[in-house]
């Protein structure tokens, strides 16, 4: 006989439930607003974050710095613009952006495909339906830029353009189980697959032998990883990577996600040379070669609102 696993209190009951009704409501909301209000609205929003959450600017302004003084190291910055008072203004354009691209995610997901189709443009579509004819799947890193929520609605998108996947990524679930339950089907509904945490690499290395495209978001701080440089300064990395190359032998490529107000997106798919890389360290360095690459073309749209980098 089978026992019905019993879930702990603090994730069910009452208050979770009205939670749980709550957002879906503000998303269902989200959903059918203008494409372009939702942005302003997020813009919006995210100004008055800016204002009021000092210590969140404090550590943008940090991790700003941090890759401003990369980028002029690299020559990719006029070396005559003043650091300071080039990042203050930046600090607020990531609080909006960040905002806004959250917000306008989700019309933009729920747009029907022949409205998509004059929003976003993917582009490296070659090279990614040559690497899922291997049968092998594949491994895509991507950044937390742009309207990255909309991924997950992409799947007649991609079909649309003749690749033909199924979207996968791992997640962390919600602690309120009538929301996380609720996540997961719409995310399946909409075509894509979501892993749990708890499921084990068993899964995820038979999504991808069978054909799937799983995407690692990689540039968000992690509690274990690796230690190294990200924009020149020590950051702990996820070593998902080297774990899912070893275990499916898929073929891996970075997406990035261009995207301002004019709400026109473009994903850039470009295959990724592993080379020589074998250790946890060296596949570590990989990912953050890749994720310097995209957001290093489009600062401010990346997601920096929180601490990145290890503390010197």
């Amino acid at each position: 006989m089978i026992r019905k696993q019993k879930i702990p209190k603090r994730f069910s009951g009452p208050n979770k439930w009205l939670q749980y009704l709550l957002a879906r409501s503000l998303l269902s909301l989200l959903q059918i607003l203008p494409l372009t209000f939702a942005y302003r609205l997020g813009e919006g929003v995210g100004w008055l974050l800016w204002k009021l959450m000092k210590r969140r600017r404090l550590i943008v302004q940090e991790n700003l710095k941090i890759v401003k003084s990369w980028m002029l190291e690299k020559g990719l910055i006029d070396p005559s613009v003043d650091m300071g008072q080039a990042t203050d203004p930046d600090v607020q354009k990531v609080f909006q952006r960040s905002v806004a691209n959250l917000l306008s995610s989700f019309p933009l997901g729920h747009l029907p495909l022949n409205r998509q189709l004059k929003h976003i443009k993917i582009e490296g579509v070659d090279a990614l339906q040559r690497a899922l004819s291997n049968g092998k799947g594949a491994i895509v890193l991507l950044a937390h830029m742009g309207p990255w929520e909309t991924l997950a609605s992409l799947g007649p998108l991609f079909r649309y353009n003749k690749i033909d996947t199924t979207l996968g990524a791992m997640y962390r679930p919600l602690n309120n189980i009538y929301l996380d339950t609720w996540y997961r089907k719409e995310r399946e509904r909409l075509g894509s697959r979501m892993f749990s945490r708890h499921d084990g690499f068993r899964e995820i290395f038979k999504f991808l032998k069978g054909g799937g495209l799983f995407a690692i978001l990689a540039d968000q701080r992690t509690s274990i990883g690796e230690t190294s440089n990200f924009f020149g300064a020590p950051a702990l990395t996820t070593p998902l990577l080297r774990t899912l190359t070893r275990g499916s032998d898929a073929p891996v490529f970075s997406a990035a996600l261009y995207y301002d107000k004019s709400c026109k997106m473009r994903l850039v798919f470009r295959p990724v040379e592993l080379g020589q890389a074998s250790t946890r360290l060296d596949f570590a360095d990989l990912t953050n070669r890749e994720l310097e690459q995209m957001l290093a073309r489009d600062i401010t749209g990346g997601f920096w609102l929180h601490r990145r980098f290890l503390k010197s």
